[in-house]
């Protein structure tokens, strides 16, 4: 054997042996990430196959009902809790999977509700609101009233005088410490 075909052997084998670690090295491994992974309901989440190895289908639990064979999927949560994802992956012969345990979690909105110790009556007309909301996650951060005649104010419980005649409505917008968003309009409340 000749020194150019020995040479020529060696860097065969060399590749050879290079081509099989990393075709070995390329094995499947299912793994993904979403964004976001918390938010108030519903919830809207975009789903990324960060899997290695090559997949050529794959398989989504995204714990709400929804199973898809999307390659990057999206769903919308529109049930607070916090779920679980699943994906499972294939190159056509071999399998793997990967479940993600309390991976997405959604927040419950406020349920707003407020009370008005005088509803109707002659001006001025002092009104005490009292809030009377829930705060569904977490607990409430913030209150916005607004009294229908042009005022607002942001205490929890609140006195308002109305000092011209007609009808108002009120709303109270509340927010909680997950900022989630709720609010309720009362219309024609004060007369």
């Amino acid at each position: 054997m000749r020194a150019s075909q020995f040479v020529l052997l060696k860097a065969l084998l060399i590749f050879v042996t290079a081509f099989s670690y990393f075709s070995t090295s390329a094995q499947l491994q299912a793994d993904f990430t979403a964004t976001p992974q918390s938010g108030c309901a519903p919830l809207i989440v975009i789903f990324s196959d960060q899997s290695t190895g090559n997949p050529t289908s794959w398989k989504w639990d995204l714990g709400n009902g929804t199973i898809t064979n999307n390659h990057n999927p999206s769903t919308t949560y529109f049930n607070p809790g916090v779920y679980k994802v699943k994906l499972t992956i294939s190159d056509g012969s071999t399998t793997d999977s990967i479940i993600k345990i309390s991976f997405i979690t959604v927040y419950d909105k406020p349920l707003v509700d407020f009370s008005a110790s005088d509803t109707s009556g002659c001006f001025p007309l002092n009104v005490n609101f009292t809030d009377n909301s829930t705060a569904g996650s977490g607990t409430i951060a913030s209150w916005t009233w607004d009294f229908g005649d042009g005022n607002n104010d942001t205490l929890k419980n609140v006195t308002h005088t109305y000092i011209t005649p007609g009808l108002f409505d009120i709303t109270l917008i509340v927010i909680n410490s997950f900022g989630c968003k709720s609010a309720l309009t009362k219309s024609d409340l004060i007369k």
